[in-house]
């Protein structure tokens, strides 16, 4: 199977039967080539929820073209360099149709993400709704950790939004995605087997309300087939951007996102984790979630982020070095967002998150505020304390600034001129 432009193919192709449909807010066109009437139906069919159309379109306006090889188009152009017709609908070949059906799914949320990059926060996680209120619970969690078993087994009683990815704007409206579940279903031992695309309907699952859809919570889904109940708790704004950053789609996209995600989880009540053993315990607690207005986030502790800048300085006597000039300048790399937690500092830069803490959070604003390295020093022992007593604590509180300065130094985070 491919997943690529083959210019030679789609030239040959003027219009072609295609299915549309709704993903994100966004109409996303998909031409089928080798699919017969009662197979495009069937896959239109897995699509219910998304408002999909079987029509002929023309090629041009097709976003996607997935073709089904048969038995005798072995030698079928696959593998043509994506480059070489940038404007091309993206190509989809497989040899047999669930391949087919999985891939266009992820195709069309591709596409879709691509789309809505630029005006949403766009969340790696499954979402259900409260049936009366619209208020939505996403549960965020990387790929084959439970999103979709939650979304079938909580979806039955509330309403189901995706299971896929929870796509929420500045004022925390939820953009409904409700596409076919991607259900993996058994195979054989050390083999793998393309995810089933079952309709909501075929789920058995009840549709969210009609109206506006408005984030309630968000949590981190923790499955721990030794929980013996369902455990729920909070964590900090350092911490939880660590763990969703992998999670979110073209964070870096938007201007100030982590000043976006901040104002999310405090206007949610904070990222919150959610351990279980299954997931059909866990529908009292996500109504639980719902029914109870979420509280003002309070700052948690500090997370881990990519890489930490920790070397703590033990406060001790009170005597510090007066500031003094010299040893060059510490000039702060610019960045794309950061933000502040309860000591520590998140930052995003080039598409990378890290966190610091300790001393490095005051040499990080030292080198913001264009301090020389005597001048941090004394920064950081006025905010620390000297890291012990004696005149050989100054020394030592040079040694861990000029430490925490090569730190981020390496980080890319601070230069020295």
């Amino acid at each position: 199977m491919s997943h690529q432009t083959d210019p030679a193919l789609l030239d040959a192709l003027d219009a072609l039967d295609a299915l549309t449909v709704t993903a994100i807010g966004c109409r996303v066109v998909v031409g089928l080539v080798g699919l017969d009437a009662g197979q495009r139906a069937d896959l239109a069919t897995s699509w219910a929820w998304c408002e999909p159309v079987l029509e002929r379109r023309p090629r041009s306006e097709c976003d996607a073209v997935a073709v089904l090889r048969g038995d005798g188009d072995d030698d079928a152009p696959a593998g043509a360099d994506s480059d070489a017709h940038a404007d091309a609908p993206a190509l989809v070949v497989a040899d047999a149709l669930d391949q087919l059906t999985e891939t266009v799914t992820t195709v069309v949320t591709q596409l879709a993400i691509d789309q809505r990059r630029d005006d949403l926060l766009l969340l790696h996680a499954g979402g259900v709704a409260d049936p009366v209120t619209g208020a939505v619970v996403a549960y965020v969690a990387p790929s084959g950790h439970g999103k979709t078993t939650a979304s079938r087994a909580l979806g039955r009683t509330l309403g189901y939004v995706t299971d896929e990815t929870v796509a929420v704007d500045d004022d925390g409206l939820v953009v409904r995605y409700p596409k076919p579940l991607s259900v993996r279903g058994p195979a054989a031992p050390g083999a793998s087997r393309p995810k089933a695309q079952v309709s909501p309907d075929a789920a058995g699952l009840r549709r969210a309300p009609d109206g506006p859809l408005t984030l309630a919570r968000v949590v981190l889904l923790d499955r721990d087939p030794a929980a013996t109940e369902v455990t729920v708790g909070p964590i900090g704004l350092a911490e939880a951007a660590a763990r969703l950053f992998p999670q979110i789609s073209y964070l870096g996209a938007r201007a100030r996102p982590l000043r976006r995600l901040q104002a999310l989880l405090e206007r949610t009540g904070g990222l919150l984790v959610v351990r279980y053993a299954e997931a059909t315990t866990l529908e009292p607690a996500v109504r639980e979630l719902l029914a109870v207005s979420a509280p003002a986030a309070t700052p948690g502790g500090e997370g881990p982020g990519e890489a930490t800048v920790g070397l703590d300085a033990h406060r001790a006597s009170p005597g510090a070095p007066g500031p003094t000039h010299g040893g060059g300048v510490l000039v702060a790399t610019a960045v794309d967002d950061w933000v502040a937690d309860a000591g520590s500092v998140v930052v995003l830069h080039r598409d990378s998150l890290r966190t610091l803490s300790g001393i490095g959070v005051a040499v990080w604003h030292a080198a913001r505020a264009g301090r020389t390295l005597d001048e941090s020093v004394a920064a950081v022992v006025r905010e620390h304390g000297l890291p012990g007593d004696g005149p050989e604590a100054v020394a030592r509180a040079r040694e861990l600034v000029l430490a925490a300065v090569a730190e981020l130094v390496a980080a890319g985070l601070v230069r020295q001129r």
